[in-house]
């Protein structure tokens, strides 16, 4: 399963409404991503921000490095630069995925972490895989 994410990626309930705590944090969202299996493809966008200027790239700066956190964790890329070229991107690559298993010994215990390394053994190739998974 794949989830496209169109955002700019600013929290804004953070930022907006003073005080109020969101169902969700940096932390927890990139959990529940990992734990969800699916890629995330973040198709990002700019947008003017009601915020100052120092504000303004601080909160891009964060998104950035959310967007960045999200896609990396799950297996997904994010994409700029335009939506048709981002979809068109998004399409290509999920047409070009293969996906490999295997039966670790001992198998993983429920919410243990465990680390992978996928490697090629002939060059020219580029593989965009998870760093880890989560026993169920």
């Amino acid at each position: 399963k794949a989830l496209i994410l169109f955002t700019d990626g600013i929290d804004m309930t953070r930022t907006m409404i003073g005080g109020l705590e969101p169902r969700s944090n940096y932390r927890t969202s990139l959990q529940e991503a990992v734990k969800s299996s699916s890629l995330v493809f973040c198709v990002q966008y700019t947008n003017e921000s009601p915020a100052t200027a120092n504000q303004s790239q601080l909160l891009t700066y964060v998104a950035n490095d959310y967007l960045d956190d999200l896609a990396k964790l799950t297996g997904g890329r994010v994409f700029s630069g335009g939506l048709s070229r981002s979809f068109l991107s998004v399409a290509e690559e999920l047409r070009h995925r293969y996906s490999i298993g295997y039966y670790p010994e001992p198998p993983a215990k429920r919410n243990e972490i465990r680390k992978i390394e996928v490697k090629l053994k002939q060059p020219g190739f580029m593989i965009n895989a998870r760093e880890f998974y989560i026993g169920r």
